[in-house]
């Protein structure tokens, strides 16, 4: 599950940054740890099915690999832990279009994590354009009962 998290979330910020009037700041990224060096990944294919209905996902992800070392037959590819929470609330920060932060308060309002609760109410006081960003809170703190 948390791989198929982390594929989601490289499929949101990938559809994100293809939105007009927004920055991203990369550099500020935790640093990731470095692999085995055993291989180099050439190519990723993900694909993924929605069910709006039973608000769920499956998929699978696909990775073309060229090896550094020979007769290497396998390797371990270990998603980092990460939560859709904790990616919507950097979305939140960092994003500076005000229709990507709404709608990250509302993504985070289907995830379904009632520890998001703080983070909604205080979001919900940044100012934004027609209340924007406070009525997608509200709609969060609605769906996670609060």
């Amino acid at each position: 599950m948390r791989k198929t998290a982390a594929v989601i979330a490289v499929v949101i910020l990938a559809f994100v940054q293809a939105l007009p009037g927004q920055t991203a700041d990369y550099s500020k990224k935790a640093l990731q740890s470095e692999g085995s060096g055993s291989f180099d990944a050439l190519h990723y294919l993900v694909k993924i099915a929605l069910d709006l209905d039973r608000k769920s996902f499956a998929g699978t992800a696909t990775v073309t690999a060229s090896s550094f070392v020979e007769g290497l037959e396998s390797c371990v590819l270990d998603a980092e832990e990460y939560s859709l929470g904790a990616f919507y609330q950097d979305v939140f920060r960092k994003d500076g279009s005000v229709r990507v932060r709404a709608e990250a308060l509302r993504a985070l309002g289907l995830t379904g994590d009632a520890s998001l609760v703080p983070f909604l109410r205080e979001s919900a006081a940044t100012p934004s354009h027609q209340n924007m960003i406070r009525r997608a809170a509200e709609e969060a703190l609605k769906q996670l009962g609060k």
